[in-house]
Order: structure tokens, then C-alpha cells, then sequence
């Protein structure tokens, strides 16, 4: 549990597409930098607001945003923000996002798959 302390609220990637962003749950405001620089653990890792009010508005300063924790049956775009939680953790897919062929990836859950 410390060590899930340690670990950012925020991830940042530079790519050919632009600067990414990925965070768990949620992010509050409508401009990258200032979000972030605003942004609490709370509603990092526990907020669903801009998903629950299917907020289609882009968030600026960034080209796009990942997020997880609520579970979608597909991936969902609001805006530039990605929803990629296909429910993994309840048995459906685990996806994944493909930076460099802008396409993402699932594949189903295999119940006591070891490989």
C-alpha cells in the first residue's frame, strides 16, 4: 500500500500524436495544466463526473486524455478522452490503446489463464 503512494496521479506521454495523458478515474476542468496542477488523489482514482454526465467537451493543452475505472462495454470517446475500461476485473475484456497505429486492442478474460 505505500508504495501505490509513491506512484503519479498523472502519467504524461510524448508521441508522434501529441502529448497523452493518462489518469484512473477522472480529471476536473477543461485545461490540461491547470487540472493537473489542481488534481487530488480523491478524485483522481474515485470521480466518475465527467463520464456519469458523458461530458463530450475536450480537454485543452493535451491531444488526448486515457482513463479508467469505470467500466464501459466498449471504448468510449467524450471529446479527446478515452474510456478504456472494458471491465476486465468482472470477467469481460481487457483494452488497450495502441499509440503509435491509433487503434485499441481487447481481448477477453480468461478465467485462471497462465500465459
Amino acid at each position: 500500500y505505500e508504495l501505490l503512494k509513491e506512484l503519479p496521479l498523472v502519467i504524461e506521454i510524448e508521441s508522434t500524436q501529441g502529448l497523452l495523458g493518462v489518469i484512473h478515474a477522472d480529471l476536473f476542468g477543461s485545461y490540461w495544466n491547470e487540472a493537473i496542477s489542481e488534481l487530488g488523489p480523491e478524485f483522481a482514482m474515485w470521480s466518475r463526473n465527467r463520464i456519469r454526465q458523458m461530458n463530450q467537451s475536450k480537454i485543452n493543452g493535451i491531444e488526448k486524455v486515457f482513463f479508467g475505472h469505470t467500466p464501459v462495454n466498449q471504448p468510449l470517446l467524450l471529446g479527446n478522452c478515452h474510456y478504456i475500461d472494458t471491465g476486465c476485473v468482472f470477467g469481460k475484456s481487457l483494452t488497450c490503446y495502441d499509440i503509435t497505429h491509433n487503434i485499441y486492442h481487447s481481448v477477453p478474460y480468461l478465467n485462471g489463464a497462465t500465459e
